[in-house]
């Protein structure tokens, strides 16, 4: 049985008659493969990090430094993404974990610079890290309801919105704590991962884990994260339907501008939302299919998470592309702003991007003073050519 699997992890079948007395051979050899696969992995969450670490504080930035006032209200909702991003980013690109299912076990190694601190504190980087996922599931809705709610009601205070974010914080928070507290000892953890899968050379590797059996909670929290999926995704379609429906309603009845930058907001949501259709729930179908099983390849143990880590780095993208005071922001910095000078008649400068609202609200005020400038100089001459001509009557005193 054993040996069968190790044939499939491999893809050969080199390894279908090699007897037990063998099975040292083996595990060199499969060593060798996932000693590969450690560092063909590490360097892509490298680059997964090196962007995403960087481009959430370039957007935590821009939203605390670069927010208009019509973002004050919204700017919390962008920060408190922005924030679990940039703590999802930092906890999977120094924990860089492998994750391999083991029947009722969960083993998670750690490949990243987290391992030189022990498997308690792996093991607590990656429950951070599993918090800021399931967190970040839990906001999704958020943002497009707030959408739909301004348009129908007043715009928020900014103290409810903090204290919505803090009431499914709490629910996160109670998650990452049960969670800490289902963790299974480690010598537990390579002690069974030897029994069910011999094959696997363990030593000198930081290991964390988890037993469904030994530790109920781990089922617990597996189901909190995995089952909301489905309800969350059903609010996100139905307030973006809510909101494109409404400004298609209402299109005749608000501005030009208002209408655009609700749907480009709009379509930024919409492209975030749409990431870990991408990036997180086509890996957890096949580690799925693994774990029962049914497919035995080595390489889904790394993909799982690889994937996982570039969320994170293209959330930051997406917000800065859309939200035009970022993108306005950043094209300033790197000279790519190009300011196009007109002159116009009452002699102020306007900038073809940023001003053309301010020459669109003084344009009534410049046609209402050129108005009146022509009807009094028509006026001025009106009297000119209606005054009678003055008679001159010679000086008396002359002679």
């Amino acid at each position: 049985m054993v040996v069968e699997l190790l044939a499939n992890s491999f893809g050969s079948s080199q390894y279908r008659n090699t007897s037990q007395n063998n099975l040292t051979a083996i595990q060199i050899e499969y060593r060798k493969l996932t000693d590969f696969y450690d560092q063909f992995f590490t360097i892509f969450y490298w680059i997964a990090g090196t962007i995403a670490i960087p481009m959430n504080v370039l957007l935590l930035y821009l939203i605390i430094k670069k927010s208009p006032p019509s973002l004050k209200v919204y700017k919390v909702l962008l920060l408190n993404q922005c924030i679990t991003d940039l703590f999802y980013a930092l906890s999977i690109t120094f924990l860089q974990p492998r994750i391999i299912p083991n029947k009722w076990a969960f083993a998670y190694v750690a490949l990243g610079p987290v391992k030189y601190l022990g498997s308690e504190f792996a093991y607590e980087t990656y429950c951070v890290q599993l918090h800021s996922i399931f967190y970040t599931f839990l906001s999704f809705p958020l943002s497009f309801g707030f959408r739909y709610y301004v348009l129908v009601r007043p715009v928020p205070q900014i103290k409810s919105l903090i204290m919505l974010l803090l009431s499914l914080w709490s629910i996160a928070i109670f998650q990452h704590v049960s969670f800490i507290f289902s963790e299974w000892d480690s010598k537990k953890v390579l002690a069974y991962l030897a029994i069910n899968k011999p094959h696997y050379n363990m030593s000198g590797l930081i290991v964390s884990g988890n037993h469904m059996l030994e530790k109920p909670m781990t089922s617990f929290v597996l189901a909190t994260i995995v089952l909301p999926m489905f309800p969350i995704y059903v609010l996100v379609v139905y307030f973006y339907y809510k909101v494109e429906g409404f400004l298609t309603a209402n299109a005749d009845k608000l501005r030009a501008q208002t209408v655009k930058g609700h749907r480009r907001l709009l379509m930024a949501l919409t492209i975030q939302a749409a990431l870990p259709v991408f990036t997180i729930f086509p890996p957890i179908g096949i580690y799925g299919l693994y774990h029962l099983e049914l497919i035995n390849v080595t390489v889904i143990e790394y993909l799982v998470y690889v994937l996982f880590a570039f969320y994170p780095a293209f959330s930051p993208m997406i917000t800065i592309y859309f939200v035009k005071p970022y993108n306005m922001a950043i094209q300033r910095a790197t000279g790519l702003y190009v300011r196009s000078l007109t002159q116009t008649t009452t002699g102020f400068i306007s900038e073809t991007i940023g001003g053309e609202k301010q020459l669109e609200m003084r344009r009534p005020i410049m046609e209402k003073l050129g108005s009146s400038k022509r009807r009094s100089q028509k006026l001025h001459r009106e009297t000119k050519e209606s005054r009678p001509l003055q008679t001159h009557f010679p000086d008396r005193h002359s002679t």
